[in-house]
């Protein structure tokens, strides 16, 4: 599978997740996984900002091999450890951050509250957001007009 295709299923989640969210506000992980085409585990990714999980070393050697970018971003806060016998790192799989300036660029703010509920504004009719929301709408935009070498790779 190549990365072009990849990246187009990724985004394609995210366009689903996008809609979900914007039209059933206040749901919650397990009501979009059953409802839409994305497992409950990767719903989990896009709407949590930290989401540990446990790779062991032999897959961590394979994604260094094929992958150099993807394991540079998992080792970035991994943590080495050793689960039942197997050595790994227990790393942040998280696409959060991925997914706010997603919806940032289709005009939503992504928000979760303590429950884990997630609901998306539309920021240029909301008048509600503080001055670090504000800050945050305008670095995400501000980093999606400069183009890096690595553009494919950003969103």
């Amino acid at each position: 599978m190549g990365n072009g295709t990849r990246r187009e299923s990724r985004q394609g989640a995210m366009a689903e997740l996008l809609a979900y969210i914007t039209d059933n506000p206040g749901c919650g992980v397990h009501s979009i996984s059953v409802n839409t085409s994305i497992p409950k585990t990767e719903v989990s990714r896009y709407l949590r900002g930290e989401k540990y999980e446990f790779r062991p070393l032999s897959f961590m050697y394979e994604i260094r091999e094929s992958n150099r970018d993807y394991y540079n971003h998992l080792l970035h806060d991994g943590v080495f450890c050793k689960r039942d016998g197997v050595e790994g790192f227990l790393i942040n799989t998280s696409k959060r951050e991925m997914f706010e300036r997603f919806c940032l660029r289709y005009g939503f703010y992504l928000a979760t509250n303590a429950e884990g509920l997630a609901f998306v504004v539309d920021y240029e009719s909301y008048d509600g957001f503080g001055p670090e929301e504000r800050s945050k709408v305008l670095r995400y935009l501000e980093m999606d007009k400069s183009y890096t070498k690595n553009h494919s790779e950003r969103s």
